[in-house]
């Protein structure tokens, strides 16, 4: 029943270093829309280049406002995800990925019915 005397936080030994808040007068706010250095670097690579500065891409909301547009009220996979990508302007490099993340989002959805390669808005 030896246990270490080590703190142990979630599985793994503690080896921060302890940080402290700055006081009123100390340092100046920083400027808007920027995150302090640490924030920065704890987003993942490709939050920053979806649809703006680290915000998530809403496939579901996007793809529903592509087919209030369409004739029909309905457009085949391919054609959609053109015009989505078009709207998201997410990257460039990675559109497999997020073809993919799309497609399951849609498929999910239930303010949109999939059959086949057809995606259309349920009524």
């Amino acid at each position: 029943m030896g246990r270490s005397s080590k703190l142990k936080i979630e599985g793994g030994s503690w080896q921060g270093t302890k940080k402290t808040f700055a006081e009123e007068g100390d340092e100046a706010p920083a400027a808007a829309g920027q995150l302090p250095a640490a924030e920065a670097e704890a987003q993942p690579a490709g939050a920053s280049g979806a649809a703006g500065a680290g915000k998530r891409v809403k496939w579901a909301k996007l793809a529903i406002a592509v087919l209030k547009q369409a004739p029909g009220r309905s457009l085949r996979w391919k054609k959609l995800w053109k015009l989505v990508w078009a709207e998201a302007q997410a990257g460039a490099g990675e559109e497999a990925a997020y073809r993919d993340a799309c497609w399951q989002k849609l498929q999910g959805s239930s303010k949109l019915s999939v059959s086949g390669k057809l995606v259309a808005l349920s009524s």
